[in-house]
């Protein structure tokens, strides 16, 4: 937010006006939560200059560590009876402590989680890694923000950071010819995307060495060459073979991201459960598969659990229809919306417009309230 305010330049006019809303916001608010500003843009390019990531958090190094939000909703969750979350800050919480880097969540003497069956698929995400064009971007402009706090480092950071730029904007031309999805072997073995991706490594290298020598010279730099680091090694494991992982790629309109996925998650999902010496309970309407709990049990590291399975109150055969539209593109796609859309339309005038629908962005909800 400070490295914000300071900025002279901001990436486009709209941005400088919602930087004095932001700004102003900051002054009252109790949460730090900016969803309590409705009037922000998802797309924004102010959010990532007035958020912070784990990626470039100094930690308790930061001068600002005793007043961050973050900080002192952890201190309100250390000291709560019951903490409500959703299972994406439980699976964050559950890697950060697998890799030894402190904690989000407070530890339980009980665990309850609702919804229990999308908690294996969520946590291969978690569980696995990525590195993407987003992250090594705000790496670049990072590192460029930085050296207004050291006399001369500009000079030295500037090349390499552009030239980190560069290569993803490179790489990203040449997965454009590739489907928008696919395996490891079918990027590496476009030579041209190959290509691209050996000069993305090459500028991380670079981007290291620049550093190396400033990280004495401010906590953040210190941080900075970590990250670049990290996010080299990555990079290298994306790449190396390993039976036990799937390896993908995936492109966006802008960017694109290398994801290393687990085929198992069972083991570190147990390793937590034991280590957390708490009482846990899985609960949703779909964990069963043919009246057992054997395929949940087995994904979850499960070992005899106890179980209890009540019967559904609902009467599906008079009270559900279950309509899958054939054909419908990818979600990550463009025209994935439109598509919905005209698939809903007969599903809307059968049922004389009595509706009720989920959308899972601001944007997709604004497209269809639009055209509806």
């Amino acid at each position: 937010m400070q490295q914000a305010k300071g900025d002279a330049q901001l990436p486009a006019r709209e941005a400088f006006a919602q930087l004095q809303r932001v700004l102003a916001w900051s002054t009252h608010t109790r949460s730090g939560d900016l969803a309590e500003l409705s009037d922000l843009p998802e797309n924004s390019p102010l959010w990532p200059l007035i958020t912070s990531t784990t990626d470039n958090c100094l930690g308790s190094d930061c001068p600002l560590w005793s007043e961050c939000f973050v900080v002192k909703a952890r201190a309100q969750a250390q000291a709560a009876d019951l903490v409500v979350v959703n299972h994406h800050l439980l699976l964050a919480d559950l890697a950060i402590k697998q890799e030894g880097f402190g904690e989000i969540l407070p530890g339980a003497q009980a665990f309850v989680l609702d919804e229990a069956h999308q908690l294996p698929e969520l946590a291969t995400r978690f569980f696995g890694e990525a590195i993407g064009a987003r992250p090594l971007h705000d790496l670049a402009r990072d590192a460029i923000t930085e050296c207004k706090e050291v006399a001369g480092a500009l000079a030295a950071v500037q090349t390499p950071a552009r030239a980190l730029e560069q290569a993803l904007r490179v790489l990203r031309l040449a997965l454009e010819p590739l489907p928008p999805r696919g395996t490891q072997a079918r990027l590496l073995d476009d030579g041209e995307a190959a290509t691209a991706l050996a000069g993305l490594d090459a500028a991380i290298a670079a981007l290291i060495v620049a550093l190396e020598p400033l990280q004495e010279a401010s906590p953040g730099f210190a941080a900075l060459h970590a990250r670049t680091e990290l996010q080299r090694a990555r990079l290298a494991r994306w790449q190396a073979d390993n039976d036990d992982e799937v390896r993908w790629y995936e492109t966006s309109a802008r960017g694109f991201i290398l994801q290393r996925t687990p085929l198992d998650v069972s083991a570190p999902l147990r390793a937590f459960r034991e280590s957390s010496r708490a009482a846990w309970v899985f609960t949703s309407a779909t964990l069963a598969v043919d009246g057992r709990f054997d395929h949940i049990a087995h994904r979850l590291g499960l070992i005899e659990p106890m179980t209890l399975l009540q019967p559904s109150p609902f009467d599906w055969q008079r009270q559900a229809l279950c309509y899958l539209p054939p054909n419908l593109p990818e979600p990550s796609t463009r025209d994935y919306v439109a598509a919905v859309l005209t698939a809903l339309r007969p599903v809307l005038q059968a049922s004389g417009g009595r509706a009720f629908l989920l959308f899972t962005s601001h944007r997709a909800l604004r497209e269809a309230a639009e055209q509806l």
